[in-house]
């Protein structure tokens, strides 16, 4: 005698060519909850995807110090190396970021078991960033920038599962952003790396997202 009761539909792998692009339409359909790629929407910028950054420089000091903090590191693993115009290591100007880091991590480190008082001590453009990321309701977001890294960081401490719609947009070339994404286990979009930390490149992550979405709906 057959059952009248029907099953989950089924859902057909993904085919193995898509390689590396494979986790991007495995998150694309997981945060669009989409059943096939043929059934999730296109990536579109300030439609179906969000774009978090920000480009405030007094931010990127209390930005390092909160994935130090976050991440159990300390000042100087997370300040990035500074080189001057002639593309030279520039020691003083590294000193002068670690100092602080330091410092902020200092003020931070006593209210890291305190979650409410730790977003209370941080500038409101990073909690801010970070109560959207954990927002319900919403679709894909795409992260870019060390002040935005270290925001999903703070996110991610109120809503571990906030990171299932989001990603970041490319490796960056801050300690803050690769510090990030190493310790929350999630790869970018784009595995390059560049100063340019203000969604300069989400058109061609969209572009990316996109083309593998197509090509995942070949069999």
């Amino acid at each position: 005698m057959e059952s009248d009761v029907v099953g989950p539909l089924a859902v057909q792998p993904l085919p193995v060519a898509l390689g590396q692009l494979k986790p991007i339409v495995e998150w694309w359909l997981t945060s669009t909850d989409a059943i096939q790629p043929g059934d999730a929407p296109p990536a579109t910028a300030g439609e179906s995807l969000a774009l978090i950054s920000s480009d405030a420089p007094e931010l990127l000091p209390i930005s390092g110090a909160l994935c130090a903090l976050l991440t159990n590191r300390d000042a100087a693993q997370v300040t990035s190396t500074t080189y001057d115009e002639f593309g030279r290591i520039d020691h003083d100007a590294w000193m002068i970021e670690c100092a602080l880091v330091r410092d902020h991590l200092a003020h931070l480190r006593p209210l890291r078991s305190n979650l409410p008082e730790l977003r209370a001590s941080v500038p409101a453009e990073i909690s801010d960033l970070s109560d959207r990321m954990c927002a319900p309701g919403g679709g894909p977001i795409i992260v870019d920038g060390p002040i935005a890294a270290a925001s999903l960081l703070l996110a991610y401490e109120s809503d571990p599962e906030c990171l299932e719609r989001i990603r970041p947009l490319q490796s960056g070339q801050s300690q803050t952003e690769s510090l990030t994404w190493e310790y929350l286990r999630i790869d970018p979009i784009l595995p390059i790396s560049t100063g340019y930390s203000d969604g300069e490149l989400l058109d061609v992550g969209i572009a990316l997202i996109n083309r593998a979405l197509t090509l995942a709906t070949r069999r």
